[in-house]
């Protein structure tokens, strides 16, 4: 099915499984609750479409244009994404179980409530995406762009951030506890409210964050002062 144009096609509730659909053209088609398991849709071009609460396990969407596509609900456990372009799509409430999106780009997106266990979100772009109310606890973002992210009320018990851009995200409220802080930007950020208990921190760019009300230990107290511009790091209102 490769080179097929379906733009704006009604395909609601089929089943493509396991098929071919490398490079197919379906702008704006309407895939509702449709069962797409397996099949690989690297390179195509499914921007604009209405995916919602369909079935896409084990589906490949590598280099896919999936801008402003509308994928929430949908089961799209140990997917393969790397590369492919999600700005501004709608993923909320989507299980991204086991998923790969090294190098996605999921600028502006809505993801709130999505299952993250084991995903994959190295070098992934979230800058300005709403990931309110998820769990992305034990998994790495390694060189994930995630400036001006909201990201309030989450929980990231045990979560390394290696190169991550954090600078001036919404992160009241956050659960930080047992997190690894290497070479982070958190210049600008929102913290107030945040739990930051046994983390380890190590150049970490604190310059301009608030911190009011954050609950830590006196060992994440130390790290946090002695980080690259502490200064500007105002730590009166901690809570240990």
């Amino acid at each position: 099915m490769e080179d097929i144009n379906l733009k704006g096609a009604d395909l609601t509730q089929t089943r493509f499984a396991n098929a071919n659909m490398n490079g197919i053209d379906i702008i704006g088609a309407y895939l509702i609750n449709a069962n797409m398991q397996g099949t690989r849709l690297n390179y195509a071009n499914l921007s604009g479409s209405y995916l919602y609460n369909g079935v896409f396990t084990r589906a490949e969407f590598s280099g896919a244009d999936l801008r402003g596509a509308d994928l929430g609900g949908s089961d799209l456990a140990r997917t393969r994404m790397m590369w492919a372009d999600l700005g501004g799509a709608n993923l909320n409430d989507a299980n991204l179980d086991y998923s790969d999106l090294t190098g996605a780009n999921l600028t502006g997106a809505t993801l709130q409530r999505v299952s993250y266990a084991n995903t994959v979100l190295e070098r992934t772009n979230l800058c300005r995406a709403d990931l309110k109310g998820a769990n992305l606890s034990n998994i790495k973002l390694d060189g994930t762009y995630m400036r001006e992210a909201d990201l309030r009320m989450n929980s990231f018990c045990d979560t390394d951030f290696v190169n991550v851009d954090l600078s001036e995200a919404k992160l009241q409220g956050v659960t930080l506890d047992g997190c690894r802080l290497l070479h982070v930007n958190l210049t600008g950020a929102d913290l107030t409210g945040a739990s930051l208990k046994n983390m380890e921190m190590r150049d970490v760019n604190l310059k301009g964050a608030i911190l009011t009300k954050i609950k830590c230990d006196n060992a994440t107290l130390e790290q946090m002062a002695a980080c690259s511009v502490k200064e500007d790091i105002n730590l009166d209102d901690a809570q240990s």
